[in-house]
């Protein structure tokens, strides 16, 4: 203790305040700290969204996200100006050919979504 920047202080302490739920960071107590520093912060939390669901959901299924990967296709002919593009590649094909081939009949955004179902590995 007493060996970080104050600025660096207050903005922990101020963290642990909202945490806590008290009214001012100088409410935070030596206990509060204790007990903060006693926390298991390698458990699963069950709030938390998969990142790549958030873009899926964000895209609005299907249609947004042929939409987006359009998009993407013509800033890379637009920036790049490829000269070796096979020609049968093209901004407007369709997107979801690619994955028809590997997730059978099941639709693009069921696949997209179970693809992100997974919970994030243990890095032990």
């Amino acid at each position: 203790r007493g060996k970080l920047p104050g600025k660096k202080r207050a903005e922990l302490t101020a963290v642990l305040a909202r945490f806590y739920g008290l009214r001012a960071p100088a409410d935070v107590t030596s206990e509060h700290v204790d007990a903060a520093c006693a926390l298991d912060g390698t458990g699963i939390n069950p709030r938390w969204v998969p990142h790549g669901r958030l873009v899926v959901e964000r895209l609005g299924g299907e249609d947004g996200i042929a939409e987006f990967v359009r998009m993407w296709r013509r800033h890379f002919v637009e920036t790049m100006h490829p000269r070796h593009l096979s020609p049968y590649w093209s901004v407007d094909a369709r997107v979801v050919n690619s994955t028809a081939a590997v997730f059978g009949n099941a639709r693009f955004t069921e696949c997209a979504a179970a693809a992100f179902e997974s919970q994030p590995r243990d890095s032990a």
